[in-house]
């Protein structure tokens, strides 16, 4: 992964909520796991970029759902 200063959080959340998407449609046990897991990676440096610099501000707008 990039290093935190490189890190579209927002992005990234994004990305994340694709992984869980695709694992509740996941079609195997295994599928499902690797989709979680790999949300929770991209979860875990998001909450740790926003930690290291808690007064950034971020356009949240990539995270919203489209209609």
């Amino acid at each position: 992964m990039a290093s935190n200063t490189d890190i579209d959080v927002p992005a990234v959340m994004r990305h994340a909520q694709d992984e869980v998407i695709l694992a509740l449609w996941a079609e195997t046990d295994e599928a499902e796991a690797a989709h979680r897991a790999r949300a929770a990676a991209l979860m875990r440096e998001a909450v740790k970029v926003i930690s290291n610099d808690p007064r950034r501000i971020y356009d949240w707008s990539p995270v919203v759902p489209s209609d």
